[in-house]
């Protein structure tokens, strides 16, 4: 099997969740924190607005790709390896779980 790391924003202990069958990795992070991003000014108001509305984000690796061209990781045709779960604001950081699919994971390995 191919070793998979990762960098993140961890902010705290890392635990491991069994559900409807499927073993995960859980691990608390940062997602986005107020500033320049890609070029664009990316204000806490804005991406924290709704932050219930980012549970449920795929997880990937690398940015996904349809001939050549940027495309959103919430199509259904994009691997993902798991997902964004009590995602909540946090003065200027949007802090989430990020819950990753053993299974997925070590298929993408």
């Amino acid at each position: 099997m191919t070793e998979l790391q990762f960098i993140a924003n961890q902010l705290g202990a890392i635990r491991r969740e069994e559900k409807n069958g499927r073993k995960f990795i859980v691990a608390p992070g940062v997602a986005i924190v107020e500033g320049v991003m890609n070029g664009e000014l990316a204000l806490a108001d804005e991406f924290g607005k709704y932050p219930q509305s980012w549970d449920g984000r795929p997880i990937v690796i690398d940015h996904p790709k349809l001939h050549g061209q940027h495309v959103s990781a919430n199509r259904l045709d994009v691997h993902s390896i798991g997902a964004t779960y009590n995602t909540h604001l946090d003065g200027h950081k949007l802090k989430t779980e990020f819950w990753f699919d053993e299974g997925a994971v070590n298929a993408a390995g």
